[in-house]
């Protein structure tokens, strides 16, 4: 996520996916956020995804 100015001199933000090579095309206000990443945990989401695998079977 990278931080700009638009042409009305207000603040932007330009996104870009982690499957994507370049960025996304359209800007993103500051009234468009609807949260914060404050922290992450690498690899937490793993257990749930091993036990729904399990339970798949």
């Amino acid at each position: 996520m990278k931080k700009r100015k638009d042409k009305n001199g207000d603040i932007v933000y330009q996104t870009k996916g982690d499957n994507n090579n370049a960025p996304d095309d359209k800007l993103v206000s500051l009234k468009q956020i609807n949260g914060l990443v404050k922290f992450s945990v690498p690899k937490a989401g793993y257990p749930s995804v091993l036990l729904y695998e399990f339970l798949k079977k």
